[in-house]
């Protein structure tokens, strides 16, 4: 009943920072009736906002869909043309959680196997009878985002530039940012733009849907440092300062020098 009411807000992360272990993780406590930290949620007049625990609930639909970014919702989000980068992960975290916990499908066939061993029958009852508890922020919206920021300085804390862009999310770049992060889909953050600016952010950002490891990016002056810090490879010049050439990932001479350094993908 809950889960079609459920909303992130605009200034909570993109539910895309576990590692395959860490999905793998959180499934087995759930199947071993392990302690899982609370959703935090905030309700609005309309809907039900999650402040914490995006990814907790990400992974148990991932789980129940057997969607961990290659299926068919991740499909209709994404568009067919997935990356090789996002069949990879999927792929590997499926197999990481069928080794090691068992799928969705795996757990529903063991209820109508009247032979399990008592170890089935532990983590069969343990998966169809819990749930995930629940507390609830009190307050306005600008107490919602408060709690969010305070909330994630522990657990799986934002790194610096997530911290950035969801600080700054109604500014130009942070916008652009997440619209190339969610292919152009899912949460309208441009939605203050007239329509036409609207469509032609969500076309430009399905076309540059490239993971940051595959992009290349390159500088020679202090402000260019926030943009080394991203997972892209970086480069500087060896005419640039000490300082600015031990933030990146490679110096060279020239634009030339760089570009010769690059390598494809093994796809």
């Amino acid at each position: 009943m809950i889960g079609p009411a459920l909303r992130k807000p605009d200034f909570q992360r993109e539910t895309n920072h576990w590692s395959p272990n860490q999905v793998a993780s959180l499934l087995d406590c759930f199947v071993n009736g392990d302690l899982i930290p609370s959703v935090i949620l905030w309700k609005s007049t309309q809907h039900l906002f999650v402040i914490d625990g995006g990814h907790r609930l990400s992974v148990l639909k991932a789980w129940i869909l057997d969607d961990y970014g290659d299926g068919p919702l991740s499909r209709s989000f994404f568009g067919d043309d997935l990356s090789i980068q996002q069949r990879k992960a999927a792929q590997q975290t499926r197999k990481i959680i069928n080794e090691k916990i068992g799928s969705w499908q795996h757990f529903q066939a063991k209820t109508k196997d009247a032979k399990l061993s008592a170890d089935d029958l532990r983590k069969r009852n343990a998966v169809i009878s819990r749930g995930l508890p629940i507390q609830w922020v009190n307050g306005d919206a600008d107490k919602a985002e408060a709690s969010f920021f305070k909330i994630n300085t522990q657990g799986t804390p934002l790194d610096t530039i997530e911290e950035l862009l969801l600080k700054n999310r109604r500014k130009p770049i942070p916008i652009a940012a997440r619209a190339v992060i969610r292919a152009g889909n899912g949460n309208k953050y441009w939605s203050s733009f007239d329509n036409h600016k609207a469509s032609e952010v969500e076309e430009l950002a399905k076309a540059q849907n490239i993971p940051l490891t595959n992009v290349h990016v390159i500088g020679d002056s202090w402000n260019d440092l926030s943009m080394f810090k991203t997972k892209a490879k970086s480069y500087s010049f060896e005419h640039a300062e000490e300082g600015i050439q031990a933030e990146v990932d490679h110096v060279v001479e020239n634009f030339a020098e760089m570009v010769n350094t690059l390598h494809l993908i093994d796809e």
